[in-house]
Protein backbone atom coordinates (compact mmCIF):
# COMPACT_ATOMS: atom_id res chain seq x y z
CA UNK A 1 0.00 0.00 0.00
CA UNK A 2 1.28 3.52 -0.99
CA UNK A 3 2.40 5.16 2.08
CA UNK A 4 0.27 8.38 2.70
CA UNK A 5 1.49 11.51 3.46
CA UNK A 6 2.62 13.29 6.60
CA UNK A 7 0.08 15.83 7.70
CA UNK A 8 1.71 19.20 8.97
CA UNK A 9 0.09 20.32 11.75
CA UNK A 10 -0.23 24.25 11.31
CA UNK A 11 1.62 25.93 14.59
CA UNK A 12 -1.59 27.67 15.89
CA UNK A 13 -3.29 23.92 16.57
CA UNK A 14 -0.47 22.50 18.16
CA UNK A 15 -0.59 25.70 20.35
CA UNK A 16 -3.96 25.23 20.86
CA UNK A 17 -3.40 21.12 21.97
CA UNK A 18 -0.76 22.22 24.34
CA UNK A 19 -3.01 24.72 25.89
CA UNK A 20 -1.94 27.70 24.52
CA UNK A 21 1.33 27.09 25.71
CA UNK A 22 3.24 28.37 22.71
CA UNK A 23 6.23 30.50 23.45
CA UNK A 24 8.77 28.23 21.37
CA UNK A 25 6.24 28.62 18.66
CA UNK A 26 5.42 32.33 18.82
CA UNK A 27 10.02 32.60 17.83
CA UNK A 28 9.46 33.63 14.17
CA UNK A 29 6.21 35.76 14.78
CA UNK A 30 8.34 38.10 17.27
CA UNK A 31 9.99 41.53 15.69
CA UNK A 32 13.90 40.96 14.95
CA UNK A 33 14.64 42.89 18.08
CA UNK A 34 12.88 40.52 19.91
CA UNK A 35 14.34 37.16 18.19
CA UNK A 36 17.63 39.00 18.10
CA UNK A 37 17.38 39.44 22.20
CA UNK A 38 16.42 35.91 22.61
CA UNK A 39 19.13 34.60 20.37
CA UNK A 40 21.58 37.09 22.85
CA UNK A 41 20.15 35.08 26.60
CA UNK A 42 20.32 31.44 24.48
CA UNK A 43 23.98 32.25 23.72
CA UNK A 44 24.72 33.49 27.18
CA UNK A 45 23.45 30.53 28.73
CA UNK A 46 25.77 28.84 26.57
CA UNK A 47 28.58 30.70 27.63
CA UNK A 48 27.87 30.23 31.71
CA UNK A 49 26.91 26.48 30.88
CA UNK A 50 30.60 25.53 29.11
CA UNK A 51 32.64 28.19 31.34
CA UNK A 52 31.35 26.39 34.53
CA UNK A 53 31.33 23.07 33.00
CA UNK A 54 34.87 23.24 31.59
CA UNK A 55 36.46 21.69 28.54
CA UNK A 56 34.52 20.22 25.68
CA UNK A 57 35.13 18.02 22.88
CA UNK A 58 32.48 17.65 20.18
CA UNK A 59 33.33 14.31 17.36
CA UNK A 60 31.21 13.24 14.45
CA UNK A 61 31.70 12.75 10.36
CA UNK A 62 32.10 15.81 8.13
CA UNK A 63 28.82 17.64 7.86
CA UNK A 64 27.12 16.53 11.05
CA UNK A 65 27.32 19.29 12.67
CA UNK A 66 30.02 19.28 15.12
CA UNK A 67 31.85 22.57 14.21
CA UNK A 68 28.39 24.40 14.25
CA UNK A 69 27.96 23.68 18.04
CA UNK A 70 31.65 24.86 18.24
CA UNK A 71 30.84 28.26 16.98
CA UNK A 72 27.84 28.59 18.83
CA UNK A 73 29.71 28.17 22.40
CA UNK A 74 32.39 29.85 21.00
CA UNK A 75 29.30 32.98 19.86
CA UNK A 76 28.50 32.26 23.95
CA UNK A 77 31.37 33.35 24.84
CA UNK A 78 32.55 36.14 22.66
CA UNK A 79 29.44 37.77 24.70
CA UNK A 80 31.29 37.53 27.70
CA UNK A 81 33.96 40.97 27.40
CA UNK A 82 35.97 38.98 29.92
CA UNK A 83 36.86 36.38 28.06
CA UNK A 84 39.70 36.28 25.66
CA UNK A 85 39.34 33.80 22.93
CA UNK A 86 41.55 31.82 20.63
CA UNK A 87 41.21 30.02 17.89
CA UNK A 88 42.91 27.12 15.80
CA UNK A 89 41.41 25.63 12.62
CA UNK A 90 43.00 22.90 11.12
CA UNK A 91 41.84 23.11 8.00
CA UNK A 92 41.81 26.06 4.96
CA UNK A 93 37.55 26.71 5.61
CA UNK A 94 36.02 29.99 6.93
CA UNK A 95 34.51 28.52 9.91
CA UNK A 96 35.35 30.97 12.42
CA UNK A 97 36.47 33.97 10.23
CA UNK A 98 33.34 35.80 11.52
CA UNK A 99 35.03 35.23 14.59
CA UNK A 100 38.10 37.32 13.51
CA UNK A 101 37.89 40.48 15.05
CA UNK A 102 37.14 39.02 18.54
CA UNK A 103 40.02 36.51 18.84
CA UNK A 104 43.15 37.66 20.15
CA UNK A 105 44.62 34.61 17.64
CA UNK A 106 43.31 33.04 14.75
CA UNK A 107 45.30 30.36 12.67
CA UNK A 108 44.18 28.35 9.96
CA UNK A 109 45.80 25.58 7.79
CA UNK A 110 46.12 21.90 7.82
CA UNK A 111 50.07 22.44 7.60
CA UNK A 112 53.43 20.77 9.79
CA UNK A 113 54.29 25.11 10.31
CA UNK A 114 50.24 25.42 12.16
CA UNK A 115 50.90 22.16 14.14
CA UNK A 116 54.40 23.50 15.72
CA UNK A 117 52.18 26.81 16.35
CA UNK A 118 49.78 25.22 18.23
CA UNK A 119 51.71 22.83 20.03
CA UNK A 120 53.73 26.26 21.00
CA UNK A 121 50.34 27.70 22.02
CA UNK A 122 49.40 24.47 24.01
CA UNK A 123 53.01 25.11 25.97
CA UNK A 124 51.94 28.72 26.83
CA UNK A 125 48.66 26.94 28.00
CA UNK A 126 50.08 25.00 30.65
CA UNK A 127 52.37 27.44 31.89
CA UNK A 128 50.21 29.93 32.49
CA UNK A 129 47.92 27.15 34.36
CA UNK A 130 50.93 27.08 36.50
CA UNK A 131 51.11 30.73 36.96
CA UNK A 132 47.16 31.80 37.84
CA UNK A 133 47.50 28.20 40.29
CA UNK A 134 50.10 30.38 42.16
CA UNK A 135 48.41 33.35 41.92
CA UNK A 136 45.13 32.10 43.34
CA UNK A 137 47.24 30.49 45.91
CA UNK A 138 48.26 34.32 46.85
CA UNK A 139 44.58 35.37 46.58
CA UNK A 140 43.21 32.81 48.95
CA UNK A 141 41.58 31.09 46.41
CA UNK A 142 40.70 27.89 45.46
CA UNK A 143 39.38 28.71 41.75
CA UNK A 144 38.98 31.51 39.47
CA UNK A 145 35.46 33.53 39.58
CA UNK A 146 34.06 35.80 38.22
CA UNK A 147 34.40 38.46 41.08
CA UNK A 148 38.03 37.29 40.93
CA UNK A 149 38.30 37.99 36.82
CA UNK A 150 36.93 41.39 37.23
CA UNK A 151 39.00 42.15 40.02
CA UNK A 152 42.09 40.92 38.42
CA UNK A 153 42.57 41.60 34.58
CA UNK A 154 45.52 38.56 34.38
CA UNK A 155 43.36 36.23 35.60
CA UNK A 156 40.08 36.61 33.06
CA UNK A 157 39.06 33.39 31.32
CA UNK A 158 40.78 32.15 28.23
CA UNK A 159 39.44 29.96 25.58
CA UNK A 160 40.89 28.21 23.21
CA UNK A 161 39.44 26.13 20.20
CA UNK A 162 41.10 23.76 18.15
CA UNK A 163 38.81 22.79 15.22
CA UNK A 164 39.20 19.43 13.01
CA UNK A 165 42.35 18.87 15.95
CA UNK A 166 43.16 15.08 14.56
CA UNK A 167 45.19 16.97 12.32
CA UNK A 168 47.38 18.40 14.56
CA UNK A 169 47.22 15.12 16.90
CA UNK A 170 48.01 12.85 13.95
CA UNK A 171 51.07 15.24 13.21
CA UNK A 172 54.31 13.00 13.14
CA UNK A 173 56.75 15.70 14.57
CA UNK A 174 54.47 17.67 16.76
CA UNK A 175 51.02 15.53 17.54
CA UNK A 176 52.46 12.82 20.57
CA UNK A 177 53.51 16.32 22.83
CA UNK A 178 50.81 18.15 21.86
CA UNK A 179 48.32 15.14 23.02
CA UNK A 180 50.66 15.09 26.21
CA UNK A 181 50.47 19.08 26.55
CA UNK A 182 46.44 19.14 25.73
CA UNK A 183 46.00 16.27 28.07
CA UNK A 184 47.63 18.40 31.12
CA UNK A 185 45.83 21.70 30.64
CA UNK A 186 42.47 19.88 30.38
CA UNK A 187 43.11 18.35 34.01
CA UNK A 188 44.46 21.45 35.73
CA UNK A 189 43.21 24.41 33.59
CA UNK A 190 39.49 24.68 34.62
CA UNK A 191 39.91 25.91 37.68
CA UNK A 192 42.50 28.58 36.91
CA UNK A 193 39.74 29.55 33.82
CA UNK A 194 41.57 27.87 30.93
CA UNK A 195 39.82 26.66 28.95
CA UNK A 196 39.88 24.61 25.64
CA UNK A 197 37.52 22.96 23.12
CA UNK A 198 38.10 20.41 20.27
CA UNK A 199 36.16 18.99 17.39
CA UNK A 200 36.73 15.87 14.95
CA UNK A 201 36.20 13.66 12.66
CA UNK A 202 37.19 10.73 14.48
CA UNK A 203 37.57 9.35 17.93
CA UNK A 204 40.80 7.13 17.48
CA UNK A 205 43.81 7.45 19.47
CA UNK A 206 46.16 9.76 16.68
CA UNK A 207 42.44 11.89 16.26
CA UNK A 208 41.82 12.25 20.07
CA UNK A 209 43.75 11.30 22.89
CA UNK A 210 41.42 9.15 24.78
CA UNK A 211 42.35 10.74 28.60
CA UNK A 212 41.43 13.89 26.83
CA UNK A 213 37.93 12.81 26.04
CA UNK A 214 37.43 10.80 29.51
CA UNK A 215 38.41 14.14 31.58
CA UNK A 216 36.48 17.18 29.64
CA UNK A 217 33.37 18.46 31.29
CA UNK A 218 31.13 18.30 28.22
CA UNK A 219 31.39 15.75 25.44
CA UNK A 220 29.09 15.64 22.51
CA UNK A 221 28.80 13.43 19.73
CA UNK A 222 27.02 14.02 16.29
CA UNK A 223 26.08 11.10 13.46
CA UNK A 224 29.10 7.94 13.68
CA UNK A 225 28.95 4.67 11.84
CA UNK A 226 29.44 2.65 14.52
CA UNK A 227 28.87 2.34 18.19
CA UNK A 228 32.20 2.38 19.13
CA UNK A 229 33.04 5.95 18.08
CA UNK A 230 30.13 6.65 19.60
CA UNK A 231 31.76 5.35 22.61
CA UNK A 232 35.22 7.02 21.86
CA UNK A 233 33.53 10.26 22.33
CA UNK A 234 31.11 9.78 24.99
CA UNK A 235 32.34 7.07 26.98
CA UNK A 236 30.56 3.64 27.29
CA UNK A 237 28.94 4.22 31.37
Amino acid sequence: AQKRPRARIRPQALAAARGGAKEGLDWLGRPPEARASLLYRLLRVVARFVLFGGNFVFGGQPGQGKSNAARVVMAGAALDPLCELRVHVFAGNGDFDAYAKRLSRYHKGATPEHAAIATEHLRELFDEVERRENRLAELGAKKLTRALAEQHPDMRPIVAMFSECHELFGDKDCGEEAAELAIRVVKRGRKTGVITGYDTQSSRTDAIPSQLVENVGINGCFAVKTWRSNDGFLGDG
